[in-house]
């Protein structure tokens, strides 16, 4: 991996939100990987944007005892995704060293590409239901499919 990618993983341990948390765990996801020898791979590379989001909407329904246990899932799930190659090393600012800063994340833009990477259709119909939504990802939603 890039080291001035590392930031990235760094935020994903230092999280001490939810919302910190999924922020550093989806700027992990958008990052382009190859699948690697397990045969599994390709199919946790597809599905690992809709696994965070349905993790993360999750979290207001888990009781404080297990609370823990879904916060390091979802930490592992980023931690799994960070360990694969990635797939186009040009796909930060061309394969420049940069140094890189998270705050600088649009979280919205990497919101939307994990619409679009997944079952964006089952992510909208899992938040009705639930009645809790990240705003943002929820009228982007809304705009695609009316």
């Amino acid at each position: 991996m890039n080291d001035s990618l590392y930031p990235l993983y760094q935020a994903l341990q230092n999280a001490k939100t939810d919302k910190e948390l999924f922020d550093a765990a989806s700027a992990i996801v958008l990052i382009p990987k190859k699948p690697g020898i397990d045969p599994n791979d390709g199919s946790f590379i597809l599905h690992s944007p809709l696994e965070l989001c349905a993790r993360y909407f999750l979290l207001p329904l888990v009781n404080d005892e297990n609370a823990v246990a879904a916060r390091d899932r979802i930490r592992s799930l980023a931690e799994k995704y960070w360990e694969l190659e990635v797939a186009d090393p040009n796909f930060f600012h061309n394969g420049e060293e940069i140094d890189f800063d998270i705050s600088l994340v649009n979280i919205d833009e990497i919101a939307t590409s994990l619409l679009f990477a997944s079952h964006a259709t089952i992510l909208l119909a899992m938040q009705n239901n639930l009645e809790t939504t990240n705003s943002f990802i929820h009228r982007k939603l809304l705009r695609i499919f009316s």
